[in-house]
């Protein structure tokens, strides 16, 4: 490593600096080349990652910056289970007798207890075959990147083959979260029986995110006790997990049990964008979550007709919040402009909307700023972004004015953060269930997943529904995600509910499908659009329902339907 490489490897973990995503067909903004020498690392032929000295920089703004260029934070999104999606038939009948042999899992997440048993071989060797802890510096980081430390299969092996394994692979996993994503998609079976993952021959990969920096969980009013990720880590990983694809030329499902508001909800986020770019080629699935957002209260969508002034958004705000953002989504030819009642009844006016324009405003009766960023046309998306950050909100009911600038009105959409990146209580006072999908299952081109309990066959009620905002359908199913009984850190087992519980059922099916078709022969040039086509198509419903929908999508999945069907064909 290079003198120049050390120095960067220190800067991407110092709270010092600041992080930015940065697109190179857009060249950097004026501000990188104002404030000096700075380190930045390739994710892939569109995006870098660059950093900037915080003390010689301004703080983040999306006036000074852009909305894109500034890291999105990420929250996650917390055998029965097995049989009722079709996966224990598909593993025991003699055909298909499917259990992922010759496909990895990729998981990015809170990490992972590789010394758990249901990773292991029937002779005690590993079935993770590398480990990226990306908040551990005192190894060799990947190959071609700058931070963190990588485990391969033969250290993890050496490290099981001692008394106290951390002591050679000191890694652990200090939620549970990615140790029972890994266990329900591809953990081993139980000597009693009382457990088996998806897909139990694959191998594993895993990244263990490091947590969001201070400096960012500022910007967005996150208390620091909250475990929150940065998307330009999250990027790292997927660029982390596609190298290990090609190194080892195995096909690949990308797992992802994370979820962010930030973001137009139509899959132009950086994140979204680069783990959709690959999923044209052979062997490469990406499964996310639809998201646990959906009863929180956290999106609303309003119209103004022709004859209206304004619509008012009525927000309810506890004691004691530091602060929070949110943001306001319109397409062209739309756009809108902004003002606000305060629960006192200060009134600050009709803010006129100018072209990438940033207001600071201050109230006189009360403790409150409020920070104002407009887009007019935000890039990529085509939409216009209004981003909004209120500091020391007074309690009580905040009121959102939205005027039209278009004489015939039309409709937008407003998102507060996802919980656990909010203060508890606040919500609007007229929520709108729907595309309440949260980021990064928007995407276009993943395999979004709802939840469902299992046990009555009932939608989830926090799951995220779709559809995107601009009318893409998602999630494609629903699989289990109430009290799912998997694996825990310390050899320990339990029940964990959420909709990333839900993904990780179907990336096994997945890690089955792609075994099937590449591995075995039956489907060599297999990519996630066939997997998709397949799982979708076999997937049961109810004549209840019409389908697609919000909530289940095409219906619940079902790995045996799948060949039940190529056997009518």
């Amino acid at each position: 490593m290079t003198e120049q490489e050390k120095i960067c490897r220190e800067q991407i973990l110092s709270e010092e600096y600041l992080d930015f995503i940065v697109e190179y067909n857009l060249g950097l903004p004026q501000v990188f080349t104002d404030y000096g020498d700075h380190c930045t690392e390739i994710v892939d032929r569109i995006f870098g990652i660059t950093h900037l000295d915080r003390r010689r920089a301004p703080n983040y703004s999306v006036g000074v910056y852009g909305f894109r260029t500034i890291p999105s934070v990420f929250s996650l999104a917390d055998t029965s289970s097995m049989e009722t999606s079709g996966i224990l038939r598909a593993q025991s009948q003699p055909l298909p007798n499917l259990r992922g042999e010759g496909v990895m899992i990729g998981i990015i997440d809170s990490g992972i207890d590789y010394t758990h048993p249901v990773f292991r071989t029937g002779n005690g060797e590993s079935r993770i075959v590398g480990i990226w802890d990306q908040s551990d510096q005192s190894g060799e980081p990947p190959a071609g990147l700058l931070y963190g430390t990588e485990y391969r299969q033969s250290q993890i092996n050496e490290a099981l083959r001692q008394a106290d394994p951390r002591l050679v692979v000191p890694t652990v996993d200090e939620t549970g979260h990615g140790t029972f994503l890994a266990g329900i998609a591809a953990g081993g079976e139980t000597p009693d029986g009382s457990f088996v993952g998806a897909a139990p021959e694959s191998v594993l990969a895993v990244v263990k995110l490091k947590p969001a920096k201070q400096n960012l969980k500022d910007y967005y009013f996150i208390p620091p006790e909250e475990p929150v990720y940065q998307e330009n880590d999250i990027m790292m990983g997927v660029r982390y997990l596609l190298d290990l694809r090609e190194e080892l030329r195995i096909p690949l499902v990308i797992l992802m049990g994370l979820q962010s508001n930030r973001g137009g909800h139509d899959g132009y986020t950086p994140l979204e964008e680069q783990i959709s770019r690959a999923t044209d080629q052979r062997g490469y699935v990406p499964v996310v979550a639809s998201g646990n957002d959906g009863n929180k209260g956290h999106h609303y969508y309003g119209t103004i007709r022709e004859e209206d002034t304004y619509r008012d958004v009525e927000i309810r705000v506890p004691a004691g919040v530091k602060g929070f953002w949110l943001n306001l989504w319109a397409y062209s030819p739309e756009f809108y402009s902004i003002g606000f009642v305060s629960p006192g009844g200060e009134e600050i006016p009709r803010i006129p909307p100018r072209v990438e324009s940033t207001e600071n405003l201050r109230f006189i009766l009360e403790d409150t700023t409020i920070s104002v960023d407009n887009r007019i046309v935000e890039n990529r998306s085509g939409s216009q972004l209004i981003n909004i950050g209120i500091r020391k909100p007074t309690p009580g009911v905040w009121i959102l004015r939205i005027y039209s600038a278009y004489p015939l009105g039309g409709s937008f959409h407003v998102w507060l953060p996802v919980e656990g990146q909010v203060a508890e209580g606040i919500q609007f006072l007229e929520p709108n269930p729907n595309i309440t999908l949260t980021i990064p299952g928007t995407s276009r081109e993943v395999l979004t997943v709802s939840g469902y309990n299992h046990k009555s066959d009932s939608i989830y009620i926090n799951s995220g529904r779709g559809f995107t905002r601009n009318g893409t359908i998602q999630p494609l199913l629903a699989a289990p995600g109430v009290a799912v009984y998997g694996p825990f850190p310390g050899g320990q087992f339990g029940t964990m509910t959420g909709t990333s519980v839900s993904a990780a059922h179907v990336a096994g099916a997945a890690a089955d499908l792609l075994s099937w078709g590449i591995y075995r022969g039956n489907e060599p040039t297999m990519d996630s659009n066939a997997v998709r086509a397949y799982l979708i198509r076999g997937a049961r419903r109810k004549s209840v329902y019409t389908y697609p929908n919000r909530e289940w999508g095409y219906g619940a999945l079902d790995l045996y339907g799948v060949f039940e069907l190529l056997k009518l064909s």
